[in-house]
């Protein structure tokens, strides 16, 4: 599994990234997923979301034993707690139309988990085995 971590350049980098990949010679089989979370506080690497804190530990630990080494996991910070929290205006709520973090996305499916499923111990094996 291939992980990229994007805090820095919004929706736009995001999308910059995922374009790359779609233009990468792969396997069709190969998943993509983006996690988006709360930006992560650079000194003590966790962040302002205390839920996208209790996910990380189950979403990495599934990721790294279910994911096959073409599949790629995308963590994107949605920003600090003032830019996402009671703002509709937020960029990541208004052009990818989310309403919580963290949130799993596995691109090109229809599979998402929100809030709380990402830290299920069931549901996220699920997901990254497309079962859900």
């Amino acid at each position: 599994m291939r992980e990229i971590s994007i805090f820095d350049g919004g929706v736009d980098a995001l999308d910059a990234q995922i374009a790359a990949l779609n233009e990468e010679v792969f396997d069709e089989s190969r998943k993509l997923f983006v996690l988006y979370l709360g930006n992560l506080d650079p000194v003590s690497g966790e962040s302002w979301c205390s839920d996208c804190n209790q996910a990380l530990p189950v979403l990495k630990k599934n990721a790294q034993a279910l994911l096959g080494e073409n599949d790629v996991l995308i963590s994107c910070g949605v920003g600090e707690k003032e830019q996402w929290k009671n703002n509709p205006e937020n960029e990541f709520r208004v052009r990818k139309k989310l309403t919580a973090v963290p949130t799993l996305v596995e691109l090109k499916t229809e599979r998402i988990l929100v809030e709380e499923d990402c830290s299920d111990k069931h549901l996220v094996p699920m997901m990254f085995k497309g079962e859900q």
